[in-house]
């Protein structure tokens, strides 16, 4: 389906829903309310070209509502994609009018949004128009992104919001292990700074060694002494996070 810009300035998008109005001043009671009345939440006609904004009561029924006509640009998509260490922004155009250019928002909370690139417009157009944009640096965990559009008067308009969740890199890799003379070599990359408690299993799950280790941001080389040989089990964590291996002492 496709969708519009409406000139409206979406100050609460983290508690926005998106579906069908059943009439002009009646909305679909199946789209949950924000629950608080002050707020509004959007809606779209299908087919397209009209926006209508419902105000909801304590109760969360739709007590009011607000037309919009849409401007002459027309979106068909507006995709963020994970790939690698990046979030790749993609969107399509079929009718603009006096379109300058775009600018991408990103939060990470959904409330709070900040620029991270700008991208120049076709102006007039008629006809499918493709463009993209490289986040090169979303944050870990989700980005929630909104497209930004800018006429050559200055009017500006907002797309749906879009998100990815980025991976990113992990906040502890064991990028070495050995044993020589009882005692145990580690060696860790980590993007994280502070105490950490390292507990040492036996294959019938009796602890048998508990350190505390201080790892600073970068590698770490962790020398730990063995009480016993065998297959033993290693349990790091943090208190927040926990990461798990194994090792055959000989």
């Amino acid at each position: 389906m496709k969708s519009y810009f409406t000139n409206t300035i979406l100050l609460v998008f983290a508690y926005c829903c998106f579906g069908p109005c059943t009439a002009t001043a009646q909305c679909d009671p199946a789209c949950p309310s924000t629950g608080d009345p002050t707020q509004f939440v959007a809606y779209s006609y299908n087919p397209p070209g009209t926006t209508v904004y419902c105000e909801y009561d304590a109760s969360g029924n739709c007590v009011g509502s607000i037309d919009l006509a849409p401007l002459p640009i027309e979106l068909v998509y507006f995709k963020a994609t994970p790939k690698s260490k990046t979030v790749i922004l993609d969107w399509q155009t079929i009718s603009e009018e006096d379109n300058q250019y775009f600018e991408i928002l990103r939060s990470a909370d959904g409330r709070s949004y900040q620029s991270v690139g700008i991208v120049e417009a076709a102006g007039n157009s008629q006809e499918a128009v493709n463009y993209q944009f490289v986040d090169s640096t979303p944050a870990r965990g989700y980005n929630y992104y909104l497209l930004k559009q800018v006429d050559f008067d200055g009017t500006t308009n907002h797309s749906a919001l879009e998100s990815a969740y980025f991976q990113g890199a992990e906040d502890l890799v064991l990028l070495k292990q050995y044993v020589a003379h009882q005692q145990l070599y580690l060696q860790y990359q980590s993007i994280l700074k502070g105490k950490f408690d390292l507990v040492i299993f036996d294959q019938l799950g009796r602890k048998i060694k508990h350190q505390v280790l201080q790892l600073e941001k970068g590698t770490n080389q962790v020398q730990v002494a063995l009480p016993q040989k065998g297959m033993l089990f290693l349990s790091l964590t943090n208190g927040r996070q926990q990461w798990n291996h194994k090792l055959m002492a000989l």
